[in-house]
């Protein structure tokens, strides 16, 4: 009887871990995956409103410091026309982790995650002087103009004096085209 209990429950574990490990993959699989074109498409979309592109490893602990902060960032313009979108970069190798940690930290603004097939293209799209440190932030003016770049470890303070000048900018520019 000891030998079936053992094959049992054997059995049991051999069909709920497949599941689990299922269950984190479909977390990263619900996150849209973005290509270049695709990103250069939607920040197009988005001219007229200020953009903090926030570029971010999960594997990278500077990234998920700043990663969790971006929903306040987002809250601190409710009226501005800003908009806060993040690209998860994680390489394939890191995805298992990288879904156990999204699942425990759900997405607090738009979030992408990099479609693979182009890394270096992928990277040309958001600012040509992006060297690849992580974290990473481009803002875009109203405009869609690169405005800003914070490369590193940087805070949401940070980023979010970058979108004040932003919006400062935006709003000299129409004082001046209104005249």
């Amino acid at each position: 009887m000891n030998r079936y209990r053992y094959l049992a429950v054997l059995a049991g574990i051999m069909f709920i871990l497949p599941a689990r490990a299922s269950d984190n993959l479909a977390t990263l699989n619900k996150v849209p995956a973005i290509s270049s074109n695709q990103l250069t498409k939607a920040l197009e979309k988005r001219h007229g409103h200020v953009v903090a592109l926030h570029v971010w490893a999960a594997c990278c602990e500077n990234c998920r410091g700043t990663y969790l902060g971006l929903g306040s960032l987002q809250r601190n313009y409710p009226r501005d026309g800003v908009e806060v979108i993040s690209i998860l970069v994680d390489l394939p190798t890191k995805r298992a982790d990288a879904n156990k940690w999204i699942k425990r930290n759900p997405p607090p603004v738009l979030l992408w995650r990099k479609d693979t097939s182009d890394p270096d293209i992928f990277a040309e799209a958001i600012n040509s002087d992006w060297h690849g440190k992580l974290p990473f932030t481009q803002i875009y003016s109203t405009d869609g103009t690169a405005a800003a770049l914070i490369e590193g470890p940087h805070s949401i303070k940070a980023i979010k004096q970058k979108i004040d000048q932003c919006l400062q900018e935006s709003a000299r520019q129409s004082q001046l085209n209104n005249q």
